[in-house]
């Protein structure tokens, strides 16, 4: 494992978001019904597909430059059936990721630069969009990267949160 060490956290956070209850991406997961596949419940199995997957390169890696996404492959597929597996699975940029996520029912922690310059770290998107007048779906754009701004305003993802309602800008 000492070898594999970026692997295995890859490995281990796939498993915990899909099987263990305590893990608080579990709701996104495991209570969807996301799986693994079985043979990717050997962490041995795992690692000796790992450069196989599609979109797999050494250097971007290590740089932390790509991510594991079961999504992207499985477009259209409901999120009941969807499983980590060596078909199902690429690697790819944040910006793809974020492009790819499903921003419908996500409670959102993002930037938000103003036009003037003022930054605001928010939670939640309704209520930001509604205190500043802004359409939730344009500023989801942004997020997604389809958007480069709104009105002026920058917005990056920070992540996407599943504790309780919290302050917002």
């Amino acid at each position: 494992m000492v070898d594999h060490k970026r692997e295995y956290n890859v490995w281990n956070g796939m498993l915990e978001r899909c099987y263990d209850e305590n893990s608080p991406q579990f709701q996104d997961y495991g209570a969807k019904c996301v799986t693994v596949c079985e043979k990717w419940h050997c962490f041995a199995n795992f690692v000796k597909d790992f450069t196989f997957i599609d979109g797999f390169e050494p250097d971007l890696f290590a740089d932390r430059k790509i991510f594991l996404d079961k999504d992207l492959k499985q477009k259209g597929i409901p999120k009941s059936e969807m499983v980590y597996s060596l078909n199902t699975c690429t690697f790819v940029s944040q910006a793809v990721n974020n492009r790819n996520r499903d921003l419908t029912k996500a409670r959102l922690l993002f930037k938000a630069t103003s036009p003037s310059g003022e930054s605001f770290t928010v939670s939640g998107l309704r209520p930001f969009a509604a205190k500043h007048g802004l359409h939730r779906p344009t500023i989801k754009k942004c997020l997604r990267g389809e958007r480069a701004d709104y009105n002026g305003w920058t917005f990056e993802l920070i992540r996407e949160s599943n504790w309780g309602r919290s302050k917002s800008a």
